[in-house]
């Protein structure tokens, strides 16, 4: 039911380090991003992370990813942050394209992980918003 999906969700954002912002109309959530302090292990404090970016495929090409994607950088920038980071599979050359689209470029990290029979390559960018001081500059 819709109760138990809100439920789900409420949940799931209460166990969320960062801030989430969703974007919806009064008949369901077209889209959703989740940023906050960087979770890896080489970036400093002052490196924020963008969680997770998803808009509902019917939503997509409204320019929701922008503006949502454009509020959490801001809320990093306001929490002072120097840049930020987030990891993408490295086979999602759309989501690729949108970031670099924004400013943002693969800096070099990746990582795999392995999920069942599943194996997910990811790549980190990472988008400059001051001065960085951790060795991050853009190449």
């Amino acid at each position: 039911t819709r109760q138990r999906k809100v439920e789900r969700w409420q949940d799931l954002l209460a166990g969320t380090p960062g801030q989430t912002m969703v974007a919806g109309t009064s008949s369901g959530v077209l889209g959703f991003a989740s940023a906050g302090p960087g979770r890896d292990r080489d970036v400093t404090s002052m490196i924020g992370e963008l969680y997770a970016l998803y808009v509902a495929p019917s939503a997509t090409g409204q320019g929701i990813g922008t503006a949502l994607l454009a509020d959490a950088v801001a809320r990093q920038r306001a929490r002072a942050c120097h840049a930020m980071t987030l990891w993408v599979l490295r086979d999602n050359l759309h989501a690729r394209h949108f970031y670099e689209a924004s400013g943002w470029y693969a800096d070099g990290a990746e990582a795999t992980e392995t999920d069942g029979d599943c194996t997910f390559h990811d790549v980190r960018y990472r988008l400059v918003l001051g001065p960085e001081t951790d060795g991050g500059e853009r190449p």
